[in-house]
């Protein structure tokens, strides 16, 4: 991934954005890999929708708390949204790794640095 972001520096076009990544998750599979790096419960949970978004509008004007997320990306991550990395494959040669392999080193490295505390158990 450093290796794409130079290559974006130095051969990118300019003003061209480029999407890295590689493999199609679900949210909801995403998130599902991580606890299961982690070793941490995952449940997820069928909830209003229109609720938490009304609520993370108010909370842009201050007037309500923070549903944890922002109207903007609740808008956006409602539906399936697929994200395209081909320009990044002709443009700088990035080729996506393996996303389990590069969660796990991501979440050892917060581990190893402190960031987090060891696995339960």
């Amino acid at each position: 991934m450093a290796d794409a972001h130079v290559q974006a520096l130095t051969r990118g076009v300019l003003g061209r954005r480029y999407i890295l990544g590689g493999t199609h998750l679900s949210f909801q599979a995403f998130l599902a890999l991580v606890a299961d790096i982690t070793q941490s419960p995952f449940e997820a949970k069928v909830s209003d929708y229109a609720h938490y978004y009304y609520q993370a509008l108010l909370a842009e004007q201050g007037v309500a708390p923070s549903p944890g997320v922002d109207a903007y990306r609740m808008r956006v991550f409602k539906h399936h949204c697929y994200f395209d990395a081909s320009l990044a494959r002709r443009d700088l040669g990035y080729e996506s790794g393996d996303i389990r392999l590069a969660l796990q080193r991501a979440y050892d490295w917060y581990r190893q640095e402190g960031f987090l505390s060891a696995r339960p158990g």
